[in-house]
């Protein structure tokens, strides 16, 4: 993964959140890269209060009180056989042994200091029982963001190499499925979402994820449709890569491909949205939102302007959709239909039109783009 690192928990890692916070982005998600001699089949290490996970966790809102911490709970990361599950010898993820441990997990991160607890795992049940947990330990503000639609992906391949998370193969003595998809979503099937949403909901999530983001557009607006919860969206590792290669190859401009594919999943509805891209984006933004121009009909502020304008008068300001909730203030007015986009440190040629309802605010990157980043148990 071209521009990412793992960072060393004591100083890469607060060097790397100082940056993302001088850029607008105070969310953070943290996956630890467990050490090989930690690893068990049963990830025990899960929920070890001295682990990297914990740690860094304490570490972070030590430096950083006002900062959000993400935290991931799934059994992968300490699990010998890479799986989000216990496996049984002939190959069964076990669920509600799991779900034991992944409450446990829960737990510890919520008392290094976690304000957002992310089980990925998809196992049956884990969100409630989490909850649970939380509560009966006091940590009834503790916030749950739950992988609702995780999909068995090919687009995960990067982060796992980088995590060694993968599965590992299987012997005769000890079975071990090739995949996740005994667990994970099948990319072909779409009404499961919906199933998957519900019962999330029903057991006390805060947050739904879909993962990934950029493939499953119509599953980000089906939960938004069926929800008043917030949802997030992870634009992951295999996503962030071929953005990456197709501008390292020259046949992208990475910049506004990047920014193209942030706002298609903003625009499908999500509220949130994790990405590798996160610092940069914001920092793109910061450059440009300054010198946007709406363009309306009202010809007095137009000449008010001192940006040059591509077309004047063939936009009509819109106010917000009756169904879409502002979660986020300082919004400017949504402009619906065309807005012409200004770049002043471009040629006179480079503007860009976007043909639905986009919201900007010089806020933005801090409220809706969430960096993600991987430890290692280095200074």
């Amino acid at each position: 993964m071209p521009g990412q690192s793992r960072l060393g928990w004591k100083t890469g890692m607060i060097n790397k959140v100082r940056e993302a916070r001088a850029a607008g982005v105070n969310q953070v998600v943290v996956f630890p890269k467990t050490p090989d001699n930690l690893k068990t089949p049963t990830a025990e290490e899960c929920y070890n209060p001295n682990g990297l996970a914990q740690r860094s966790i304490s570490l972070l809102k030590d430096t950083f009180p006002d900062l959000e911490v993400y935290t991931d709970v799934a059994l992968d990361p300490y699990n010998t056989m890479g799986h989000d599950g216990m496996v049984r010898s002939d190959g069964v993820i076990m669920n509600d042994e799991t779900v034991y441990y992944l409450c446990k997990q829960a737990v510890s991160q919520a008392r290094a200091g976690a304000d957002v607890i992310s089980p990925s795992d998809m196992m049956d049940g884990r969100v409630g029982a989490i909850r649970e947990a939380l509560d009966s330990e006091g940590f009834t503000n503790v916030a749950i963001m739950s992988y609702t639609a995780k999909y068995n992906s090919a687009y995960y391949g990067p982060f796992r190499d980088a995590l060694a998370s993968a599965p590992r193969p299987g012997n005769e003595d000890w079975k071990i499925p090739l995949d996740k998809a005994e667990y994970q979503m099948d990319p072909a099937n779409f009404r499961e979402c919906l199933r998957e949403a519900a019962l999330d909901e029903a057991e006390g999530a805060d947050i739904l994820m879909v993962k990934p983001a950029g493939a499953y557009l119509d599953i980000i607006r089906a939960l938004k449709d069926s929800t008043t919860l917030p949802i997030s969206a992870y634009q992951v590792s295999g996503e962030y890569s071929m953005l990456k290669a197709a501008a390292a190859a020259g046949y992208l401009n990475e910049e506004e491909a990047v920014l193209e594919s942030l706002i298609s999943i903003k625009r499908a509805g999500a509220d949130l949205t994790l990405t590798y891209y996160a610092v940069d984006a914001a920092k793109w933004i910061q450059e440009f939102v300054p010198s946007i121009l709406f363009v309306v009909d009202k010809q007095e502020r137009l000449r008010k302007s001192n940006v040059p304008v591509e077309k004047e008068g063939d936009v009509q300001p819109s106010l917000q959709r009756p169904c879409e909730k502002d979660h986020i203030e300082g919004y400017s007015k949504i402009v619906k239909k065309k807005v012409s986009l200004r770049i002043t440190k471009r040629k006179p040629d480079n503007a860009a039109f976007i043909d639905a309802p986009i919201k900007f605010h010089h806020n933005l990157p801090g409220s809706v783009i969430i960096d993600v980043f991987k430890l290692v148990n280095v200074t």
